[in-house]
């Protein structure tokens, strides 16, 4: 007990220390908190932030209350041990001033008998239920085929992140971490931040994304799938999705998109928009979009040839959901149809 009122839990696992502070309310409930213990030297994020704490139940009975401490332990363990293992693929942390971190000197580029590591990059994921079901089929695709996939967290620069405090100069962010850093809280999170992994440090400017891709000494990068080519979705992270980011002359890594969407049948890019996105889509080692429409304004927009495939949501088998979903999904009794339309215009229905 802390000062006769908090009940703390303490753990340590791999040299990383956090606690769970138990407080009591007057309804007889508790509210849980996860912290980060200051005698914790890693570079894992334990917290939204990297010194604070996260507050994962406001009021809860005490039974609950202690389901809810084991879950996020246990949840928290097997993170650590994807972030450890990670760093000992060979993926650097840049780290502030003369820092040392035990463990996370870089290895340097991984021998040709290892996997390649592939960046993904996709919208902002937040809200958009789709989007984040795509990016988790896209993940794991890529890692069916036997690579190593990161999702590299790109993110509007003009959003302030409520979550996190400012970090002073000491703080120290890691090139990977287990969080998505979104602007607002969501539900999604914890689905994105136990099924979408590993995930980058955020990126909000394109010249931070330039300057930090070495630490991730990636194969290929692949843009996709979603309506990453739509502008007015895209915005100012249009150039980044034609990997605008990477040097023109540095054809190391290899430039990819995997269904990408225009988001419409009709060209909706700017002039200067059209020349951007024609001058790096040449630079592409394999282009494929989601829509057939989108291979037509590939040809006469951008002077480029495009495949259309499958959106990678397609590319699971049922199977690969039904254990996603196994413990979220009640299946009602009874025979049934389930209808999902997005555009109710009447021929859709007479079809």
């Amino acid at each position: 007990m802390f000062d006769k009122q908090i009940l703390v839990v303490d753990f340590s696992y791999r040299n990383v220390h956090f606690g769970f502070d138990m407080t009591p309310l007057l309804d007889k409930k508790l509210s849980v908190d996860l912290l980060k213990r200051d005698r914790s030297q890693t570079s894992f994020i334990i917290t939204s932030a990297a010194r604070g704490k996260d507050r994962l139940t406001s009021s809860t009975v005490p039974d609950e209350a202690v389901n809810v401490v084991v879950d996020k332990a246990i949840d928290l363990v097997n993170r650590i041990d994807l972030h450890y293992s990670a760093i000992e693929d060979g993926f650097a942390f840049p780290v502030s001033g003369d820092t040392h971190i035990p463990g996370t000197e870089s290895k340097g580029p991984r021998p040709d008998t290892k996997p390649h590591k592939v960046g993904i990059f996709t919208l902002p994921l937040g809200r958009n239920y789709g989007g984040i079901l795509q990016a988790y089929a896209l993940m794991k695709t890529v890692r069916d085929l036997g690579c190593d996939p990161i999702l590299i967290n790109r993110r509007f620069a003009d959003k302030e992140v409520s979550l996190t405090p400012e970090r002073d100069e000491n703080d120290i962010i890691p090139a990977i971490t287990n969080k998505i850093d979104m602007e607002v809280d969501l539900e999604t999170r914890s689905f994105i931040e136990n099924n979408i992994l590993p995930i980058s440090r955020p990126f909000r400017t394109s010249a931070e994304l330039k300057k930090n891709m070495a630490d991730y000494d990636l194969h290929a990068v692949i843009s996709g799938s979603d309506q990453v080519w739509r502008a007015k979705y895209a915005r100012g992270l249009l150039k980044d999705f034609f990997h605008g980011y990477l040097d023109p002359k540095d054809r190391r890594i290899k430039r990819i998109s995997y269904a990408a969407s225009f988001g419409a049948d009709q060209w909706e890019f700017t002039e200067e928009q059209t020349k951007m996105a024609a001058r790096y889509a040449k630079l592409f080692d394999a282009i494929s979009v989601r829509e057939k429409s989108a291979t037509e304004l590939c040809r006469e927009y951008l002077g480029a040839d495009a495949r259309h495939v499958l959106d990678p949501t397609l590319l699971q088998t049922p199977e690969c959901y039904r254990r996603l979903f196994a413990d979220r999904v009640k299946v009602a009794p009874g025979r049934r149809i389930t209808s999902y339309i997005l555009d109710a215009r009447v021929r859709i229905h007479n079809q």
